[in-house]
């Protein structure tokens, strides 16, 4: 199982003081680019879209019928998934971490009923987001045991 950082509990914390929209729309090779200089280390599938990989999800996340995408950036055993609200065509606000995860195994994230979820596939083991439109921002959802 993926252990998900700390620093994802104080999430709800962070978001609360977070502006709406972090920065202006720009286009998705623009996203990239800042993302491969800010996060020299991380690795990013080669090329974006690229749903042959377990680290691109391009799907409608928010509800709003304008596709989505969310990436998970890998340093060796550790990840962390970016979330870009599309805003029309080929336009994305700035990416939103919503989590880091301390060991990856063979995980993979993938889109499952309008929901943003991080595990292997076919198992019960999984870590769930969903939009919040009051918050506008990816919050995890929790599972009752």
């Amino acid at each position: 199982m993926p252990r998900l950082s700390p620093l994802l509990l104080l999430a709800p914390l962070l978001t609360a003081c977070a502006p709406a929209h972090l920065g202006t729309p720009a286009p998705l090779a623009t996203r990239v680019t800042e993302l491969r200089t800010t996060h020299a280390r991380w690795q990013l599938p080669d090329t974006i879209p690229d749903t042959t990989t377990r680290q691109f999800v391009a799907e409608d996340l928010t509800g709003d019928s304008v596709p989505d995408l969310a990436i998970l950036m890998v340093n060796g055993p550790r990840g962390r998934i970016l979330f870009f609200e599309g805003q029309g065509p080929g336009a994305y606000y700035a990416p939103q971490e919503i989590a880091t995860v301390d060991s990856l195994g063979s995980d993979v994230l993938f889109a499952l009923d309008g929901a943003l979820v991080l595990g292997p596939r076919n198992s019960d083991d999984l870590f769930i987001w969903r939009w919040d439109s009051r918050k506008h921002r990816m919050k995890p959802v929790k599972l009752d045991d």
